[in-house]
């Protein structure tokens, strides 16, 4: 188990971590969400032994981590820019760190990493050779093979385009629950940390605003902050939705969100209703996005394919928002 109890950070004047505390389990998957500059690769650094915290508590395993150095943590970090060494051939490359170690059986385990990440068969091959996908798997091979009782990923699939990424996301997450292999993984992409981790920590600002499955940071979004991180949309307040709906509502700050909106047919009374000016529409595949403005706020939701006729913008639309879908924000 990895336990953080209150780090803080700053680098001159600027704080860049504020009394973080964290906890993970042992075969777990953690993600590091927020925007740049909220903390979350310095976190990592910390955890890693290349940056020491200005105050709190480190401890893997029931260890003090404050005077470990980096080689004895046993920890694997691997960052974006992968770093291959270009003149070492694919299997050179990931027996690297275990000859470094001097660990034993090197060609047996080099093999079985490369199998486990499906470049069985490109042991040989030069690394200048692959594609994209295949050296971001060479990297986590060579990150994988010495068996780190932590593996560590800065942005790992950044450098990817967005095919590429939404291919390799399933392919590591299978790979690390097959191992049991720990993880924490660090990302500004919503979509990249609800697919790979079992929990998510938001950051903003040095702070964790909320740490949960990505079903519940999806669904019970803890703040405004989180709300729109997460791309559910703004808060209102208590008095401007009452005003709009005719509705009592306990509470100050509310999301009205997405999951439980649609439009509203003529003969539509059930849930809360809104009326406002449709924004904008754009086509997605397999849905439609709209963006509809109500009394100086905007909301935007998807409507299914299969809902006709699409109104055109500038129209007149109503709104009905199950009321389970109406949430209270700290």
């Amino acid at each position: 188990m990895l336990h953080l109890r209150k780090i803080c950070k700053s680098f001159g004047d600027t704080q860049v971590l504020s009394n973080v505390s964290l906890e993970l389990q042992n075969g777990e998957i953690v993600c590091l969400l927020g925007p740049s500059g909220c903390g979350k690769t310095t976190l990592l650094r910390i955890i890693a032994g290349l940056e020491t915290p200005d105050a709190g508590d480190l401890r893997f395993q029931g260890r003090d981590l404050g005077d470990v150095p980096v080689h004895e943590r046993n920890f694997g970090l691997m960052f974006q820019d992968h770093a291959l060494f270009p003149h070492m051939t694919v299997a050179q490359n990931v027996a690297f760190g275990l000859r470094m170690r001097g660990q034993e059986r090197v060609e047996e385990r080099t093999s079985e990493t490369l199998s486990l990440v499906g470049l069985q068969a490109m042991g040989q091959r030069d690394v200048s050779t692959l594609s994209g996908g295949e050296q971001q798997r060479v990297a986590l091979a060579r990150s994988l093979a010495p068996r780190p009782s932590l593996l560590m990923l800065d942005e790992p699939l950044g450098s990817l385009d967005a095919g590429l990424r939404e291919r390799l996301l399933p392919e590591l997450r299978q790979i690390f629950v097959e191992t049991g292999q720990t993880v924490i993984t660090v990302t500004h992409d919503q979509q990249e940390a609800s697919a790979i981790a079992d929990r998510i920590a938001i950051l903003n600002a040095g702070r964790i605003e909320q740490c949960d499955t990505p079903q519940v940071v999806y669904a019970r979004p803890r703040n405004a902050f989180v709300a729109g991180f997460m791309g559910l949309g703004n808060p209102v307040c208590r008095e401007w939705l009452v005003a709009q709906t005719g509705a009592t509502f306990a509470g100050h700050s509310f999301l009205l969100h997405p999951a439980g909106m649609r439009r509203a047919n003529a003969a539509g009374n059930a849930g809360v209703m809104l009326e406002g000016n449709l924004a904008q529409r754009s086509y997605e595949g397999e849905s439609w996005r709209l963006t509809v403005h109500v009394a100086g706020k905007t909301f935007r939701f998807r409507l299914p394919l299969e809902v006709s006729p699409v109104p055109e913008a500038g129209a007149r639309v109503r709104l009905q928002i199950d009321r389970d879908w109406i949430l209270p924000l700290e």
